[in-house]
């Protein structure tokens, strides 16, 4: 986990690469990544490129590796499922509890609990997502030696549907209050982030730093938007 001197950037890919575009997503990041102090870049990567991923990045400074999803089962019978156990040395954090995993695929408390239990045995740091409509009964479902290894994320809904990030006051008081709930655990911001505003929102003290979406799918503007950080 990054350290309390330090942010973290989460690069959330989504569905959206082809495994054509990841290669060549991923040569280009090679050729122009710099480490920047103070800031941990996590890739959140679909399961098919987790070992791709690893392996191009794991030699780079300050670059970490994220699961998109992990079962909230261990291994056995349950076709279709990722062990995190399975992860362990390749995938530092998983995404637990995403809005798009809660809304299409009907995620309950209880299945995400799992995930972030299942996580934290495996090694991996839940990266445990939630809208304020879900962050009390949810944190209640965890826990509390789990919470103790999670970092929070949170989503404003109208952020997400319209890519336009809420203003640094909002996103203060808002980290606020979901630290408040888990005894003043590191929180993330995703929403409309973006190479104009990420400076504002990581210059936030509450935040432990955020999640970035359409913003990471081009590598060339998703350097760009560590290059501000500089």
């Amino acid at each position: 986990m990054v350290s309390e001197q330090g942010k973290m950037v989460v690069a959330n890919w989504k569905a959206a690469l082809s495994p054509v575009k990841v290669k060549q997503w991923l040569d280009v990041f090679r050729q122009r990544y710099r480490p920047v102090s103070g800031i941990e870049v996590v890739l959140a990567v679909p399961s098919l490129y987790l070992r791709q991923v690893y392996r191009e990045v794991a030699s780079l400074d300050g670059v970490a590796v994220a699961a998109q999803h992990v079962s909230p089962y261990p291994p056995g019978a349950y076709t279709g499922a990722l062990p995190a156990v399975w992860l362990a040395g390749m995938a530092g954090y998983t995404l637990a509890g995403h809005r798009e995993t809660r809304k299409y695929f009907h995620e309950t408390l209880q299945e995400v609990a799992g995930q972030v239990r299942e996580a934290v045995s495996a090694g991996l740091v839940p990266i445990l997502c939630m809208e304020r409509a879900v962050a009390t009964a949810q944190i209640a479902a965890i826990d509390s030696g789990d919470l103790e290894r999670t970092v929070l994320s949170y989503t404003p809904s109208d952020a997400v549907q319209l890519e336009v990030a809420h203003g640094a006051r909002e996103v203060r008081d808002a980290a606020a209050f979901f630290s408040a709930l888990s005894g003043g655990r590191p929180v993330l911001y995703g929403g409309g982030v973006n190479r104009e505003n990420i400076q504002e929102l990581m210059g936030v003290p509450e935040l432990a730093g955020v999640m970035v979406g359409r913003s990471c799918l081009d590598v060339s503007e998703f350097l760009d938007l560590l290059e501000t950080l500089r």
